[in-house]
């Protein structure tokens, strides 16, 4: 019977209605502003910051691009300014300087320079690309526009028919040849400024 009884009660507490608690009085609810916000935190992407390569990844890039190291008679000019370009020597230093200081952008358009005048002048022949496409014509601009398009690709690994930048190499190349009447300088004066650009030496 106890156990019938205990049954029956439970039953009847849980088909009772429940009672809203006593305590909790509508008129102390604190409707007072404290502010607003988006339902969806907008948050901007964060973009990776660019990292400087060292002297020896430069060094072999511009070698692997042009086919020429840059030297003075039998110098490797890389190797004489080393510790001026801030290789460090393991023994005062131990850290290289990445950064893009006055003396890096200095040594760095002298080497371009260099390795532009010898990747002109000798066509890609020492190395694995040549600077003019097949079938260049300094008189076409669509076979400027395609050579712009191929230095792009080589020099920066960017590959893009619309690419923005193009634009301001046909400038460059333009006011040169103006200013000159030599196509080879125009083309050398583009060749640098590719190389001294931030999408050549950082990634």
């Amino acid at each position: 019977m106890i156990g019938i009884w205990a049954f029956a009660f439970a039953c009847q507490n849980e088909s009772e209605p429940h009672k809203p608690d006593s305590t909790l009085d509508p008129s102390t609810v604190d409707e007072s502003v404290v502010g607003s916000g988006e339902l969806e935190e907008s948050e901007e992407a964060l973009a990776r910051v660019r990292m400087r390569m060292n002297i020896e990844q430069i060094q072999d890039s511009m070698k692997h691009i042009t086919g020429v190291d840059w030297m003075d008679g039998d110098t490797n000019l890389w190797t004489k300014y080393a510790t001026t370009l801030g290789v460090p020597d393991y023994q005062e230093v131990i850290t290289e300087d990445l950064s893009e200081n006055v003396i890096f952008q200095k040594f760095l358009q002298d080497a371009a320079t260099f390795s532009c005048d010898e990747w002109i002048e000798h066509d890609g022949v020492a190395g694995v690309y040549p600077f003019f496409m097949h079938g260049y014509d300094e008189y076409s601009p669509e076979s400027q526009k395609d050579n712009f398009l191929h230095l792009r690709s080589v020099v920066h690994g960017y590959l893009e028919p619309e690419d923005p930048m193009l634009e301001s190499l046909e400038q460059l190349h333009r006011l040169i040849y103006q200013r000159t009447q030599n196509d080879r300088m125009a083309w050398h004066t583009v060749c640098v400024a590719l190389f001294t650009h931030p999408d050549f030496y950082t990634y």
